[in-house]
């Protein structure tokens, strides 16, 4: 029970949060094995680091990954990050930046859709100055465009991309929560 409320704390509150909340339960409730996995979380995500934990891309402004991926019955799954790939174009690219747009700074997500499908996604941000994930709006990204874009005037620390999924193209590409 500790194991899963540690790493809940480590989603919910941040690495920083987490090694408070450890220092307070007393060690004999916390297995090795726990504290191995949210200790590498916190290592990988790091102040300024992007990475993938259980089909969940967490990114940062400022930063861009390559995705390999496995497709199981239309949803893409076994998200796993490639290192400067020889090929980009196979790869899902993940990539949020902050640019100024009609005088004002926005947030600015974009994604390649490197599937013969479109693909759907759910996305949610993280406050700037909370320990919270929020919501955000994200459209299916048609297999023809091969990039999508997303764009935020509000600020945000970090956001976590999950549920990929791959749908039939249709004419009329939807957007939503």
């Amino acid at each position: 029970m500790v194991r899963y409320f540690l790493i809940l704390a480590l989603f919910l509150f941040s690495c920083a949060s987490y090694q408070d909340l450890q220092s307070s339960i007393p060690a004999e409730k916390i297995e090795p094995a726990t504290l191995n996995i949210v200790d590498s979380l916190c290592k990988l995500s790091g102040q300024n680091g992007s990475y993938v934990y259980q089909n969940t891309v967490f990114i940062k402004p400022g930063e861009q990954l390559y995705l390999d991926a496995d497709i199981v019955k239309g949803y893409v799954q076994n998200l796993r990050v490639v290192k400067n790939p020889e090929k980009p174009a196979i790869f899902m690219m993940v990539k949020l930046s902050v640019e100024k747009v009609n005088n004002s700074q926005q947030s600015v997500l974009t994604i390649t859709n490197p599937y013969t499908k479109t693909l759907r996604y759910h996305a949610f941000k993280k406050h700037p100055t909370r320990e919270i994930y929020f919501p955000a709006t994200t459209c299916m990204i048609s297999p023809d465009v091969k990039a999508g874009t997303e764009n935020w005037n509000d600020e945000f620390r970090e956001i976590a991309l999950k549920d990929f999924m791959l749908v039939k193209p249709s004419k009329k590409l939807e957007c939503g929560y």
